[in-house]
């Protein structure tokens, strides 16, 4: 039995309505709870099938099953398509719910939850409960097919679909799952003795990428293709949309405006990670020590913290660095020497 605290559990229809089952125990079901209720209303639409097929094709994100394979990826796609959007930040949710959760989140004024420990501020009681077992240590529900701990519903339930609803192969010498048949055969070559993992290394700056068309997308830039240059200040782009967002400094418009501290930006985007200043929103965790980043890339470089990475090679010495802006900081130390 999976544990878990008994919790309302929004069950969301093909039609988009969202209904609110009591589940006392979170195990396989809850991809599936009964709807029996509000499929009546839809008992001969197209909108809402029926929910007793039990065999074929499955959904692993809602437990439906489906006549037939391209059935299944027709119903994915509706899943991946988001469809509600935020009208002050226009971030995009597949389903409402998650829209009216992230306004509440990120843009409510209401932030009246505090916790003692930090002092961060919520918007609502259920968060600050969730972030509050953070410093507790405390897990709100725990697996019981492999003991892992989770602070809240949706990280348990994410991680329970993917590694143990729709397991189809499972790594006989780590115990690892996989639903794709290629990524667990590329898996289980890393336990061969004679495998060696394949990385592309720069021959121009030494930037060791993981993939071969991130590879080949980055020699475009040494070769000259794909180089944009911008005819005020000089500064070369490897892609077009990137010289146009930094002309946008050069104009010194500023079209986007903060609305609790007026601050202005020349990208929208920019201006969205702004406001996560004032929300104290923090979405990016790191997997191996759970501090939180307010930007992806900020993520990005902690993490090299804990593996070592160190991509960022000096053409002059032999020292690395892990970030660019290091490595430009340590140039300056060479022109120093001449």
């Amino acid at each position: 039995m999976i544990r878990g605290v008994l919790d309302a559990t929004p069950c969301i229809c093909a039609c988009d309505d969202i209904h609110v089952v009591e589940v006392p125990q979170l195990f396989s079901r809850i991809f599936h709870v009964s709807y029996t209720n509000h499929v009546q209303t839809h008992i001969n639409t197209d909108t809402c099938r029926s929910m007793e097929q039990e065999s074929g094709p499955r959904c692993v994100r809602c437990g439906k099953y489906f006549d037939s394979i391209v059935k299944l990826r027709a119903h994915i796609r509706y899943h991946r398509e988001k469809r509600f959007r935020c009208e002050v930040c226009d971030k995009k949710f597949v389903f409402r719910h998650q829209l009216a959760l992230h306004r509440t989140a990120s843009h409510s004024t209401d932030r009246s939850h505090a916790c003692k420990t930090c002092g961060s501020t919520f918007a609502t009681k259920s968060y600050l409960r969730s972030h509050e077992r953070v410093h507790s240590k405390s897990f709100a529900y725990e697996c019981d097919q492999c003991a892992r701990g989770f602070y809240n519903k949706t990280a348990f339930v994410h991680h329970y679909a993917v590694h143990h609803e729709g397991v189809r192969f499972r790594c006989e010498h780590c115990d690892k799952s996989f639903m794709d048949e290629h990524y667990f055969r590329r898996h289980r070559l890393t336990h061969d003795p004679k495998f060696t993992p394949t990385t592309y290394t720069c021959e121009i700056c030494e930037k060791v990428l993981k993939h071969p068309r991130t590879y080949c997308n980055h020699l475009k830039t040494h070769k000259g293709e794909n180089k944009f240059v911008c005819e005020i200040c000089g500064k070369i782009f490897g892609w077009l949309q990137s010289l146009k967002d930094h002309m946008i400094l050069h104009s010194g418009d500023r079209p986007f405006v903060c609305q609790t501290c007026g601050k202005r930006f020349a990208k929208k985007q920019t201006m969205v990670i702004h406001l996560r200043v004032h929300t104290n929103s923090k979405p990016y965790a790191c997997p191996t020590c759970d501090r939180r980043f307010s930007q992806r890339g900020s993520l990005k470089m902690h993490t090299r913290t804990h593996t070592g990475e160190r991509p960022f090679a000096c053409s002059i010495c032999p020292k690395t660095f892990a970030t660019n802006g290091l490595l430009k900081v340590h140039y300056k130390t060479h022109s120093f020497d001449q």
